[in-house]
């Protein structure tokens, strides 16, 4: 799996705990609303905390993505925006993160 390859999560709970420390305890007491992304516990080093992330991540790509589709769990902008406000940074950490890893000097 590409996160539990790329993705230290020691790293990235830093990085959370300094953008916001709210974000990582919020990860762990919550679901995404929109989309009924997994809740994650990032101070838990197992394989099943990278498969958590990664359906989270996904469940609220899909939301966004297809909200037109029908699909019961849909992303309704303005109205959910003051929760995926939250799933901004992990992701964008996530993302810099694979990037800076996976790519090479030119």
């Amino acid at each position: 799996m590409t996160l539990s390859k790329y993705i230290n999560l020691d790293a990235l709970r830093i990085k959370l705990d300094e953008y916001d420390s709210k974000l990582v305890p919020y990860y762990k007491d919550n679901t995404v609303l929109f989309s009924k992304g997994d809740k994650i516990d990032l101070n838990r080093h197992e394989e099943q905390t990278f498969s958590k992330l990664a359906a989270r991540i996904y469940k609220t790509r899909n939301s966004i993505v297809h909200s037109k589709d029908g699909e019961k769990s849909k992303f309704i902008p303005f109205t959910d925006d003051k929760f995926l406000i939250n799933e901004i940074p992990l992701m964008r950490f996530i993302a810099e993160d694979i990037i800076i890893e996976n790519s090479t000097i030119i």
